[in-house]
């Protein structure tokens, strides 16, 4: 609703408040003030009242005696101004109140006798007001106004056509209110005096809703969680003895054929809203329009009943549902849109997602402390500063060598199941920096008598899942933590990977070996699977890393006290990774690298 009285947007007093902008519209706070009414008088339904001062006979108005601005008028007041972000008047100032002063007298309620003017069209009015009003435009002269000497209303000056060929309002005639009784027929605007009191009272109807929008309204969530999880229920892939999950199902969800005997809460709704057009008219969609590695499926359900393909003619608003068939490398890069045809016009609608996990960054960092120049991620175990205790990926300040990092975009509220690291320990090289023994050949460990051991298996081979003894889920969970901001999840972990010495090892001349791993960032869910409680993951990528142990013994005397490369913790990067969802190479909880690892003798 425009601005009904000038140039100052503000009309409000007593315990509620009607808020009219002076460009464009703003929330309407409806409130109700019977206690001025007048007499006989009722509330249209979907109106609100207020309070209005008629100026005195000074030609100032009266707002509130001891008020010092609107805002101060009433707690509701001040509420509604900080609502509105509008400040109040200071007291004496002209403002929408002074309906006599800023719309130049272009109405003339009766004043009661009380001395006020009423010549022209108000002239002996009696029984119904003149029209109403509805005033656009502003510049109005606050300071001319022709006041009753007795604080009566002021003369019409020969009705509304004298304020509107002034340029000072434009006016739009309303129905009358009736005096005696009955409810406002429809007006915007309805203003009558109470008679000898000097008030007046002012019903407004709460600003009109925008015009009807006509089209389609198209509602896709924007973030849709890939599906791979098991509600389809089929058997988890199995390794061991006795055989124990690998957290691998046989038929991932999105690959699944349905109808599943559960929702698959995965599997998210969107809708299609038809708004203020013609009945009757043809579909044409939905259409799918891919941009990047994101894919979706259109369902009747979240069982996968039968496939989306399109509404049937002549229906209206429909909800439809979208699976996640592989994830998003980049945000919005899946888009559906619809057109509705109807009186041979099209009305199109189109939405956007992202099928999530979206990786933001995955990698290892070799980590370093503050400052240190060296880099060094690999110590002496303490207490010694030699190889007799071994050696561990750690900085001299006792932090982890390696640092691992996830950074997903997974939307908000975030979906379920959770993000998980996977280990698999896929590499051990003795002898890489090329110490050899007295037979030529390349050892792990090497003594004064130039005898040698390397590293092997107590048990298997390579690879091995590296997790702790007796854990009974693949993840990686050493210094797990998760952190949620919005749509944004960071996953952080460490390691600090340790060497621990032969026997004799006091004896050594020289450690020589590395070990390699492979991360994996999977997304986890904890379900019931044929009767079992298991974790099902849904691997996304993968990336590699490792530690170089490398120390000699200063001069060829024992023992080994000088590390050689002192950053030896390597990777790919911080943010170098390979897109991937193959199952990691090792899911076998029996198969794990702890308690796994000895020393043994090379010939």
């Amino acid at each position: 609703m425009p601005n009904l009285f000038g140039m100052f947007g503000l009309s409000l007093l007593g315990p509620g408040a009607i808020f009219l902008a002076s460009e464009a519209p703003s929330p309407a706070i409806s409130a109700i003030e019977t206690s001025t009414r007048q007499s006989g008088t009722t509330v249209a339904p979907g109106f609100a009242e207020v309070q209005l001062i008629s100026p005195s006979s000074s030609g100032f108005h009266q707002e509130a005696s001891s008020a010092t601005s609107i805002a101060s008028a009433s707690p509701v007041a001040t509420a509604a101004l900080a609502a509105s972000g509008q400040t109040g008047l200071p007291f004496g100032a002209p403002d929408s109140f002074d309906v006599n002063e800023s719309l130049q007298n272009p109405f003339a309620p009766p004043d009661g006798g009380q001395g006020g003017q009423t010549t022209g069209a108000g002239a002996g009015f009696a029984g119904a007001l003149p029209a109403s009003i509805d005033a656009y435009s502003s510049g109005l002269n606050f300071q001319n106004s022709n006041f009753g000497s007795s604080g009566g209303a002021p003369a019409l000056q020969s009705g509304m056509s004298n304020a509107i060929s002034n340029g000072q309002a434009t006016l739009h005639g309303r129905p009358a209110m009736p005096m005696g009784g009955g409810a406002s027929p429809m007006p915007d605007e309805t203003i009558w005096s109470n008679g000898a009191g000097g008030k007046s009272t002012r019903v407004v109807r709460p600003d009109a809703p925008p015009p009807a929008t006509k089209g389609i309204a198209l509602g896709v969530p924007g973030y849709v969680l890939v599906d791979g999880s098991d509600y389809n229920n089929s058997p988890m892939i199995t390794a061991g003895n006795p055989p124990t999950s690998t957290g691998i199902p046989t038929t991932y969800d999105f690959a699944a054929a349905g109808p599943f005997t559960v929702n698959d809460p995965n599997i998210v709704p969107a809708t299609v809203t038809i708004n203020n057009l013609p009945l009757g008219g043809t579909w044409t969609g939905p259409t799918i329009t891919y941009s990047g590695s994101g894919r979706i499926s259109l369902w009747t359900d979240a069982k996968k009943s039968a496939a989306f393909t399109a509404p049937p003619a002549g229906m209206l608003n429909f909800t439809f549902y979208i699976e996640g068939t592989h994830e998003s490398a980049a945000l919005n890069d899946v888009s559906i849109s619809f057109i509705y045809t109807v009186n041979n016009v099209q009305y199109p609608a189109a939405g956007t997602l992202s099928v999530t996990p979206v990786i933001s960054s995955f990698g290892v960092t070799p980590n370093s402390d503050p400052g240190d120049p060296n880099h060094q991620n690999v110590v002496f175990h303490l207490p010694n500063q030699n190889a007799n205790n071994g050696l561990q990926a750690e900085t001299p300040k006792a932090n982890p060598g390696a640092l691992f990092q996830a950074v997903m975009i997974v939307g908000n509220p975030a979906p379920q199941g959770n993000a998980a690291f996977i280990q698999d320990f896929e590499l051990l090289w003795n002898g890489i920096e090329g110490t050899k023994n007295k037979n030529g050949t390349s050892v792990g460990w090497l003594f004064n008598d130039m005898s040698g051991m390397d590293v092997t298996l107590v048990n298997g081979s390579l690879p091995l899942l590296d997790v702790l003894a007796g854990s009974t889920t693949q993840q990686y969970k050493i210094d797990l933590n998760y952190v949620t901001n919005g749509g944004t999840l960071t996953m952080t972990a460490d390691d600090s990977p340790t060497i621990a010495p032969p026997d004799n090892a006091s004896n050594g001349l020289a450690v020589d070996l590395q070990e390699g791993f492979q991360l994996y960032l999977a997304w986890e869910w904890s379900q019931v699977v044929q009767g079992s409680a298991v974790s099902v993951f849904y691997p996304v990528a993968f990336t590699d890393w490792a530690v170089t142990f490398y120390a000699k013994a200063t001069g060829g005397v024992p023992p080994i006290n000088q590390i050689k490369i002192l950053d030896g913790v390597n990777s790919w990067g911080s943010n170098d990774y390979t897109a991937s969802n193959d199952a990691p190479d090792q899911m076998d909880l029996t198969k794990i690298g702890a308690g796994n690892l000895q020393w043994s003798n090379v010939n």
